[in-house]
Order: structure tokens, then C-alpha cells, then sequence
């Protein structure tokens, strides 16, 4: 890849961060990451609920699906816990793993500021074909992990 188009890639990574900044304000004290964390909660679970899953949404498992360390998102989900939108608790399976849901509340702030935000956007984004955001999906998820691989070389 030549600079010039390297420049113009960095400038529209720019620009997807500005399209995050878009979102609708969240209630005080709650994150970006806070949603992602419900989000990852939600979508774990329905994959669970579809038998995907060995029964239980794990913290490891909310970890690996925010690609994040385990230790950051235990904290994160204690905050979530502390506000009541999600219970933690042993498993009944293994009692050294800790398992998560969404509670009534959860749920709630779920529906509205996650799933009905992205349905909002599936409406408004219709008229970028929908290959064409496959490959930029692809193209982000693959810039990241080689910025993540480089990132660890010094």
C-alpha cells in the first residue's frame, strides 16, 4: 500500500470514530463501553438461549466477545452490577466461574439505547449497499488486528 493511501485509510478511521461519537447521550455515568458490555451480555445469552452455548454466559466469555482482558471486564461489569442492570453470580455448573445477565432494567436499556439504535441505523445505512459495509467491516476488523499485533513489537 502506497502512503497517500495509507493517509486517506487513518482519516477514515478518524471518521468512524466520529460516527461513534454520534450516538445518542446515554443516562449519566454510563459508557459506550457500558453498552457494548450490555450488548455482549445480550447477544451471548440469545446464543445460549439458541443452544450455541454450554448454558451459561461466562465473564470469560463477555472477555473474548469485547476482545478485552478479563480483569477490565470484571470491573466493568461490577459497575454494571452496582446500577442494577445485570446480576453476577457462581455457576451452577462450576463454582470457580462467574456467570452474568442482563436483570429487567438491563433489559430495558438494552432494547432501547442498543437495539433499537442499531435498527435505526440498519434503516438509515439501507442506502449503502450491503456488501460494501461487509468489506469495510472486514477491512476495520483486519486493521485492527494487525495494528494489535505491531502494537506488541517495540
Amino acid at each position: 500500500m502506497n502512503i497517500k493511501t495509507e493517509k486517506e485509510f487513518i482519516d477514515a478511521c478518524h471518521l468512524a470514530k466520529a460516527i461513534v461519537g454520534m450516538m445518542p447521550a446515554l443516562p449519566d455515568g454510563l459508557t459506550p463501553r457500558h453498552m457494548r458490555a450490555l450488548d455482549a451480555i445480550a447477544q451471548l445469552s440469545s446464543a445460549v438461549a439458541d443452544g450455541a452455548a454450554g448454558g451459561e454466559t461466562r465473564v470469560s466469555d463477555v472477555a473474548d466477545f469485547m476482545r478485552s482482558t478479563r480483569p477490565s471486564v470484571t470491573h466493568l461489569l461490577a459497575s454494571l452490577e452496582e446500577r442494577g442492570l445485570i446480576t453476577k453470580t457462581q455457576s451452577e455448573t462450576d463454582r470457580r466461574v462467574f456467570v452474568v445477565a442482563l436483570t429487567d432494567t438491563g433489559r430495558d436499556l438494552y432494547q432501547r439505547f442498543v437495539d433499537d439504535y442499531h435498527s435505526h441505523l440498519a434503516r438509515l445505512f439501507s442506502a449503502i449497499p450491503e456488501e460494501d459495509v461487509l468489506v469495510a467491516t472486514r477491512v476495520m476488523t483486519q486493521a485492527y488486528e494487525l495494528m494489535a499485533q505491531d502494537s506488541g513489537r517495540k
